[in-house]
């Protein structure tokens, strides 16, 4: 049960590992991914240039140990940023001392908590990852410009974006991609709805990729909760042609946040997912905490991504001490369903899963 998807991209298997930014998707598991019939995804929303060019590099040498092709399909993600607004300085106040009362646990430094206001350069980071030529470029929270869709385009590579509802579907097939990935409300991280002040249709995963398919013409990868392959039969029989997975990969073997993420789970695994403003400014799922309890309101929460950058000194020196309360930990509803294996093991098991129940079907 091929897809036009697969096909395009090479797959043997019809997952794509999510773009997790900040550190899971190292270039080991990217290569791991790839080396076993999948697509790998690095997430660059943050990284620079230099970054970029390290990240693809080291790629570049893991698939030349494992003699992979050195034109192996991979993804580049982004994200959409949107214009700064600078915070006025009582909300501002406000957001400040509210971290430095919870900062007191992990001794945050006050004077380390400075908001920026220097985004990242799209162009000169997609122009980046494009020289090490990515068969997939996707981009999450909105729709880029039209220059930076071409740019993708002329460098012979397809264009993913990322929707939530019918309405943004629409949109990102009439804005010239290749693919929709379907984000469910069920996954882990960031919320890719276009404007997160509007109101939110709230799909699961199921019920957008209904629509979708229903509506669209393009190919859909649906994304949000799957974390096995009876999961991914009902998904493709509904007409989804690939999956994206993210929750599943931040326990394998290679994943640069697996030593967290394990000790996270065996900690305060009983613990729900709940989507939360309070790390970025911009709605987020990851794994209930005191951090999440106490910004729920959202009463002195910035707009993203100036409250990412309040909030950042925290969060690195929560987890330099594996201080779960105040870190984002990113996850999907299901991730208690996360496997400790391999990247290859984890993508066998998976794709028997998956077969087995389309014959049961």
């Amino acid at each position: 049960m091929n897809s036009n998807l697969q096909e395009k991209l090479g797959l043997q298997c019809p997952i794509v590992q999510a773009p997790m930014a900040g550190g899971p998707t190292t270039p080991r598991l990217v290569a791991s991914v790839a080396a076993a019939g999948a697509l790998g995804s690095f997430g660059l929303a943050y990284s620079t240039p230099e970054q970029i060019h390290s990240q693809c590099r080291d790629f570049q040498n893991e698939c030349a140990d494992r003699r992979l092709n050195p034109d192996c399909g991979w993804n580049a993600n982004f994200f959409v940023f949107p214009e700064v607004v600078e915070p006025d300085l009582e909300r501002l106040d406000r957001a400040k001392k509210q971290l430095e009362s919870l900062g007191r646990r992990v001794a945050i430094d006050a004077q380390a908590m400075q908001h920026e206001t220097q985004l990242p350069d799209l162009r000169e980071q997609i122009t980046a990852a494009l020289a090490y030529q990515p068969s997939v470029v996707s981009l999450h929270l909105g729709i880029p410009p039209d220059e930076i869709i071409a740019l993708i385009h002329a460098a012979g590579c397809y264009v993913a974006l990322s929707a939530t509802s019918l309405d943004e579907g629409l949109r990102v097939q009439e804005a010239g991609a290749d693919f929709i990935v379907a984000q469910g409300i069920e996954a882990g991280g960031h919320r890719g709805i276009f404007d997160p002040d509007a109101s939110d249709d709230k799909l699961g995963v199921a019920d957008l990729v209904a629509q979708l398919v229903t509506r669209c013409d393009l190919p859909v990868i649906a994304s949000g909760g799957i974390m096995n392959g009876a999961d991914i039969a009902k998904l493709r029989i509904a007409g989804a042609d690939a999956v994206q997975m993210g929750s599943a990969f931040l326990t394998v073997d290679e994943c640069g946040s697996c030593d967290t993420y394990r000790a996270a789970i065996d900690k305060i695994g009983d613990r729900d997912t709940q989507l939360t403003c309070g790390f970025s400014g911009r709605p987020a799922r990851g794994i209930r905490n005191l951090f999440i309890d106490a910004t729920v309101s959202n009463e002195a929460v910035l707009k993203f991504p100036i409250q990412n950058s309040l909030t950042a000194s925290m969060r690195k020196a929560a987890a330099g001490m594996d201080d779960f309360e105040l870190m984002s930990l990113w996850a999907g509803a299901n991730y208690r369903q996360a496997r400790y294996c391999s990247a290859a093991q984890l993508l066998r098991e998976l794709q028997k899963e998956m077969l087995v129940a389309l014959e049961k079907a």
